[in-house]
């Protein structure tokens, strides 16, 4: 077995296109999560709506970002835009139930268990949108 040098697993690590997607999505989940904390303890509103309006913001930060420092399409044609939003629907409705779960079944706080959920719904979210939504054909 061939032990590769650490300096090729870091190199490979940083040009990563998941290590570039955990930075900018750390940014788009602070700032989505900072939202769905507003709207939640100062808007007073329910978990469930909270969620809906922070991933209603959030979704358009996102795909900006996503599509231009993530995977590099500063110029995609347009159709990349509804595959994101429809992704986002999966997503949200798969961060509804699981945050759903978490509050309601295992009594967690809504602002414990949005936090978990944004953990499980991330390695997903990457997927979906490395493979569908910015796909090119090397990719798939």
């Amino acid at each position: 077995m061939k032990l590769v040098p650490m300096k090729l697993v870091l190199k490979k690590l940083i040009d990563s296109r998941f290590l570039i997607f955990l930075i900018v999505g750390g940014f788009n989940t602070l700032f989505g999560y900072a939202l769905f904390a507003l709207f939640f303890k100062v808007g007073q509103l329910h978990y469930t709506m909270s969620l809906l309006l922070a991933y209603a913001v959030g979704v358009f930060l996102s795909y900006a970002t996503h599509k231009r420092f993530t995977f590099q399409q500063a110029k995609a044609k347009g159709q990349s835009l509804p595959k994101y939003i429809s992704s986002y629907a999966i997503i949200f409705i798969l961060n509804s139930l699981l945050l759903s779960l978490l509050v309601e079944v295992l009594t967690l706080d809504p602002l414990m268990g949005q936090i978990i959920a944004i953990i499980v719904v991330t390695i997903l979210t990457f997927v979906i949108q490395k493979y569908w939504v910015f796909a090119v054909p090397h990719d798939r």
